[in-house]
């Protein structure tokens, strides 16, 4: 029966940065709303939405109050919001800290 990886096994397997918001579509499908919908939902722009879905740099954070309405919103856990962000932000670093010592 193999183990389940701890968190930081897992950071260590993942070097591909996935932003939070790759999981907001799936919500927003089930919900059957829009973008607009889900931004005077949430509180957020539309602008701050798309910059959500996207995961583009520089990305909106997932912080506490957007994981919440989120939450409120979608269904989706603002606590798995909140690891998944401190994720990303822990991958980009890390990448960022790679590349500049490999120059």
């Amino acid at each position: 029966m193999a183990a389940e990886a701890t968190d930081a096994e897992q950071e260590l397997l993942s070097d591909l940065p996935i932003p939070p918001g790759e999981t907001i579509p799936e919500g927003i499908e089930y919900h059957g709303i829009t973008r607009k919908e889900l931004a005077r939902k949430t509180g957020l722009s539309v602008q701050a939405v798309d910059e959500l879905l996207l995961g583009e740099l520089p990305v909106l954070p997932v912080t506490e109050r957007i994981a919440e309405e989120l939450e409120k919103s979608l269904g989706i856990p603002a606590r798995m919001l909140l690891r998944l962000e401190e994720r990303y932000r822990r991958t980009l670093a890390r990448r960022r800290e790679l590349s500049t010592s490999s120059s």
